[in-house]
């Protein structure tokens, strides 16, 4: 070893680790990139240091730092440290909502904690001395669910506090104390509905000013979505047709309605899967006016037209809609 001073760490005898494995190169190939991402995580407010940061290599290549919480990242919202003091001794915690996937970069969405794994990272982090002891868990006081998956909360507790911690001989877990748990109790709902308005936020609201392409009806047993029949658009495409073959369309739009499928959608959305909607083209959307507009629903006045599509999805949200329906009004 050519380093004047450090920890040189060599595990041999592997045969417990290996077990029945049939392919030991692989499958410690996946150890390694496992070991690799604890030891960034674990150590990561040494390694990311100004001054004299802390040096960890594995199989001679460089650990680097990972963040749990995306300090780095514009998007990233902090609540701002709180202190909570226990006789002469101060805890301090900071909450951070991660950003939306869309938010992060390529290597961000690789990590398997911002992706499919993001769900079970939330919750506590506790650090004594920085060093990352134990996260992944509300500890009761919230659930673990897909709207607080963004919530990550930074617990630094100090050495002298380890036996009100429940701090093992490995330093490896920790159990928060009562009192810190009824002070967080009330401090955690806030914090989670940060969380929830980043995925909300994303979400289709409910707005009854805005005549959607998909309604969301509420029941007794919970919600479905279902096409909105009253939309212009819809209107437009059925109204010159007989009633059997408007009864056709009626019916396959219903069909689609009630095979909408929402576990789908969910799976996705709970492996942090960007959803990647088609975007209709400029003559697509003309050629929608068009039959809009021959259609007689909206006003003849290009103005009032512009202000009735204003409220109607997809167009409320076209850039140059003005240009566009002057052009057809006025033929």
């Amino acid at each position: 070893m050519s380093k004047n001073s450090g920890t040189l760490v060599i595990w041999h005898n592997l045969d417990l680790l290996l077990g029945d494995s049939s392919k030991p190169g692989p499958f410690l190939a996946e150890k390694v990139v496992s070991l690799r991402h604890e030891l960034g995580l674990t150590f990561h407010r040494y390694l990311s240091e100004k001054r004299s940061p802390l040096k960890i290599t594995l199989n001679g290549t460089s650990i680097g730092a990972i963040d749990p919480f995306l300090k780095k990242n514009p998007k990233t919202q902090r609540s701002g440290t709180e202190p909570m003091f226990f006789g002469k001794h101060v805890v301090q915690f900071e909450a951070f909502t991660l950003p939306h996937s869309s938010h992060l970069s390529r290597a961000e969405r690789r990590r398997h904690d911002l992706g499919e794994g993001m769900r079970d990272a939330q919750g506590f982090y506790f650090y004594r001395n920085r060093r990352l002891i134990s996260y992944g868990s509300w500890h009761g006081l919230a659930k673990m669910n897909e709207l607080s998956k963004q919530t990550r909360v930074q617990v630094d507790v100090p050495s002298e506090l380890d036996s009100l911690w429940q701090l093992d001989i490995k330093k490896s877990k920790a159990e928060p104390p009562a009192t810190f748990k009824q002070r967080l109790r009330q401090l955690l709902r806030p914090i989670l509905e940060q969380s929830h308005r980043v995925h909300t936020f994303r979400g289709r609201r409910e707005n009854r000013e805005i005549e959607h392409i998909w309604n969301k009806i509420r029941t007794e047993e919970g919600f479905r979505y279902e096409i909105n029949t009253d939309s212009p658009i819809v209107i437009s495409a059925i109204q010159d047709l007989s009633d059997v073959e408007a009864s056709r369309i009626h019916r396959l739009l219903q069909l689609i309605s009630n095979t909408f499928p929402v576990l789908d959608a969910y799976a996705e959305v709970a492996a942090n899967h960007e959803s990647q909607a088609l975007s209709e083209t400029s003559e697509e959307i003309r050629l929608r006016l068009v039959d809009i507009h021959k259609s007689g629903l909206l006003s003849s006045d290009p103005k009032i037209a512009l202000t009735q599509l204003a409220q109607v999805e997809p167009f409320n949200n076209i850039l140059g809609l003005e240009q566009v329906i002057n052009k057809i009004w006025k033929g």
